[in-house]
């Protein structure tokens, strides 16, 4: 089973060898991001599935759900033979709400040990809170987690600054685990880069 603390932490470690630039597009950054998920899962020895439907994945969801795609999933064969999703990652920078709950719903669906969610959070806390509503509504049913990876970077000014979070919760809506780096600028000749420094990851002990 894959850590969340150490998914978090190498992926704040491995976003500066990423070279995120201020010139470049959303798009052009989160294709990195997505990138670097499917380069990490191939090395580890998972398969992967990247934009497939909930439906073609044979996964039992709600029918308004059945036609919407991952981004990312991975998987492998169990002994038994059966196919397991070990991993399922969203990437979100759309600065929009309610597109993020589409998200989230998904990720709570998705029968993958760790659901991974990243996204640019204009206010964070309405993104944990979201993320709670939708796990509390489906109660405890296995032991799989929810890491939720929270972005300060929303306009030109916050490029280079402010602190990039990480929450786990577990499917009782529990923060078990709090992770945090530094966003920093450096200046490249021509070029703004965008760093993490300073990674940090805190465990809680659950009664």
């Amino acid at each position: 089973m894959v850590d969340a603390r150490e998914i978090f932490k190498g992926f704040c470690r491995y976003y500066n060898s990423l070279n995120i630039l201020f010139s470049e597009s959303l798009s052009t950054h989160t294709g990195r991001l997505v990138s670097y998920f499917d380069t990490l899962g191939r090395m580890l020895g998972y398969r992967i599935y990247s934009e497939y439907t909930m439906k073609t994945l044979g996964i039992k969801c709600p029918k308004d759900m059945e036609n919407r795609k991952t981004d990312m999933a991975w998987w492998y064969f169990a002994d038994e033979g059966e196919r397991q999703f070990e991993l399922a990652v969203e990437l979100q920078q759309s600065f929009n709400l309610p597109e993020y709950v589409k998200d989230i719903k998904k990720l709570v669906a998705f029968p993958a040990k760790l659901k991974v969610f990243y996204c640019a959070a204009k206010n964070y806390k309405k993104v944990v809170q979201a993320v709670k509503k939708e796990l509390k509504s489906k109660g405890a049913k296995d032991e799989s987690r929810f890491l939720v990876i929270l972005d300060p970077w929303i306009n030109s000014s916050t490029f280079g600054k402010g602190t990039l979070k990480g929450l786990l919760l577990n499917r009782k809506s529990q923060v078990t685990g709090e992770g945090s780096a530094k966003v920093k600028e450096l200046i490249d000749g021509a070029h703004q880069v965008r760093l993490l420094l300073d990674v940090q990851w805190k465990s809680k002990e659950m009664k």
